[in-house]
């Protein structure tokens, strides 16, 4: 999509809290997590898209613990706007997440992991023509996708190294800015 860009804030790994958890007893044990990923949302026109990579390798509990899980699913996937920047034209945006393991070539998409439509970012406007900024949130559940099984095996099975998270949308106008929080609770256990 044309000239725009999402730069990565901030991604907190919850997962290697949940794989500390885990260990290395004989019990089986489920513990559910929240992974966040924030970006924030810059385009002059109505669209955007980027890919942003996040290796929880990077991470010392992971990477100790990341192959004593033998399962994993993601739960629910909340989509919520955090703030609204000045510069916002746009009212409300449509968009979608993409994943594939950073490995894998531009055919490794798994598309639509992650999809909303009339996300609001500005409310109606008052009488004297003045909108309220929104932070609206949509929730979604991914069990009802038909690539739920794509999904979790990309996130839960592959290689368990960097992902690539592909986030792109329209708005009914641009320029589009607004920041951008998708939390991911998801179940693994052995």
């Amino acid at each position: 999509m044309p000239n725009s860009s999402i730069r990565r804030l901030a991604l907190i790994p919850v997962a290697a809290l949940a794989l500390a958890q885990v260990g290395c007893g004989l019990v089986p044990l489920e513990v559910t997590a929240d992974g966040k990923i924030q970006v924030a949302v810059d385009g002059e026109t109505n669209s955007y898209s980027s890919v942003v990579t996040y290796d929880p390798n990077d991470n010392e509990d992971y990477r100790k613990y990341k192959d004593q899980f033998e399962k994993g699913e993601i739960e629910s996937i909340l989509i919520k706007v955090i703030r609204v920047n000045a510069n916002n034209g746009a009212t409300w945006v449509a968009g979608q997440v993409d994943v594939k393991s950073a490995l894998a070539g531009d055919d490794g998409w798994v598309t639509g992991v992650s999809s909303w439509q009339g996300l609001r970012l500005r409310g109606e406007p008052d009488i004297n023509g003045n909108r309220e900024d929104l932070t609206d949130e949509i929730y979604l559940n991914p069990a009802e996708w038909d690539n739920y099984d794509e999904l979790n095996r990309v996130v839960f099975q592959g290689d368990r190294g960097a992902i690539d998270f592909r986030i792109q949308g329209v708005a009914d106008t641009g320029p589009v800015s607004f920041d951008l929080e998708i939390t991911v609770t998801f179940t693994v256990g052995t």
